[in-house]
């Protein structure tokens, strides 16, 4: 699977390849995060998490453009007030931090009256997520994580939307959901990460 370094050489790869298709824009783009873990036997979207990355567009065409971004990304789960009390999963809290790299394919519509941009963007793609960080704490207090740790590669499968209000500024939401288990547990039950986010993007 690909490490750290083999991101960092991605990313660098992408970026050279577009400047010289003379295609090239980079963006930066942020947000909050709303997660859960299919598998924990926790349910609602109870863990906040925080994203930040930074990215390149190359264009395909006049709607159809690529994108990669590195970026971190947190996930986890948490228990409502309501499962603490009942104790309905052994876990209270799972805290997992990845550094991640999405790549997506975008198309554009509704050009803007000045014919400079396009006002709607939607994307799907694929994200390598490298555990960078994991916490799981049982009902008990005790450290999941010996127990049952999780895989350092994962992928996920995402789509979203963009409100694009100005050639550099734009907003919208996204949803990634894992393709690939999160926990190496044989035939037991096996994790899989959810996440809702909002996102601002700048674009340079």
């Amino acid at each position: 699977m690909m490490t750290t370094r083999g991101i960092l050489l991605l990313v660098s790869l992408m970026v050279t390849v577009a400047t010289q298709a003379q295609t090239f824009n980079g963006f930066v783009e942020l947000g909050p995060n709303l997660n859960q873990i299919q598998g924990d036997d926790l349910a609602g979207w109870h863990k906040l998490g925080g994203f930040a990355g930074v990215g390149v567009f190359t264009d395909f065409s006049d709607r159809w453009r690529g994108s990669l971004t590195i970026a971190y990304s947190q996930y986890g789960s948490s228990a409502s007030s309501r499962e603490a009390t009942r104790m309905t999963s052994v876990y209270d809290k799972v805290s997992l931090d990845y550094v991640a790299v999405p790549v997506k394919v975008h198309y554009m519509d509704w050009l803007s009256q000045d014919e400079t941009f396009y006002k709607l963007e939607f994307y799907a793609g694929l994200e390598y997520m490298r555990l960078i960080s994991e916490a799981a704490e049982g009902t008990d207090g005790s450290d999941l994580i010996a127990v049952n740790p999780y895989r350092a590669n994962g992928a996920n499968a995402l789509a979203g939307a963009y409100y694009v209000w100005s050639l550099k500024w734009a907003a919208g939401f996204n949803y990634h959901s894992s393709v690939t288990p999160m926990q190496d547990r044989g035939d037991q039950q096996n994790q899989f990460l959810k996440q809702l986010g909002f996102r601002l993007r700048r674009t340079f």
